[in-house]
């Protein structure tokens, strides 16, 4: 799948795909829950809102200029 075919599923097959991509982390904003997955040749990120309990906005991109609020809580092994 592209990005660009993601873009144009219908939100709960984008969810369906998200789902079945791989997680990679989260953070919060505010009263967000933000999880990023990776799909594809893309990432996701799933809006979550806390107080409604419910995934508001699904956001797919590749640039990994995106990824720098995930690096703090991407966790390394170490050997």
């Amino acid at each position: 799948m592209t990005l660009y075919q993601f873009n144009s599923l219908s939100p709960k097959e984008k969810e369906i795909a998200m789902i079945n991509g791989e997680f990679l982390a989260d953070r919060r904003e505010e009263s967000d829950t933000i999880a990023l997955y990776a799909v594809c040749n893309f990432y996701v990120e799933a809006y979550y809102d806390n107080a409604l309990n419910a995934v508001t906005m699904l956001a797919a991109f590749r640039s990994t200029d995106r990824l720098g609020p995930y690096l703090q809580h991407i966790r390394v092994p170490t050997f």
